[in-house]
């Protein structure tokens, strides 16, 4: 076992002692259920999740990766009125899926 950053004990890997294990989750933070989601939607309307595919059913956890784009995708979203009213509505939502419709086009096109 090895001290991890908040005090808890992490369990080492036996081969090479380091402290990579399938349990350090175990050392992570725990919330409430309220207070979890709270930080979720928290991530998504300040754009620190966005989605990954023109399906709009990938999300990423975005890092600023230019090979990403997620700069100009945040600028779309944030030109279109993102995050409107925080429930999905008041924000030019059509325009914003074309405008990446045709950013992903452009990233295709050079791939």
């Amino acid at each position: 076992m090895a001290e991890g950053n908040s005090g808890t004990l992490l369990p080492l890997n036996a081969q090479d002692n380091s402290n990579f294990s399938p349990f350090r989750w175990m050392a992570c933070p725990t919330f409430g259920i309220e207070q979890f989601f709270d930080i979720l939607k928290q991530k998504w309307l300040r754009l620190e999740w966005m989605p990954h595919s023109n399906s709009g059913k990938d999300v990423w956890e975005t890092d600023e990766d230019p090979d990403r784009n997620d700069l100009a995708m945040r600028k779309i979203m944030l030109d279109c009125g993102w995050p409107g009213d925080g429930k999905g509505g008041k924000w030019k939502r059509q325009q914003a899926q074309e405008l990446i419709d045709e950013l992903y086009d452009r990233i295709q096109d050079t791939d």
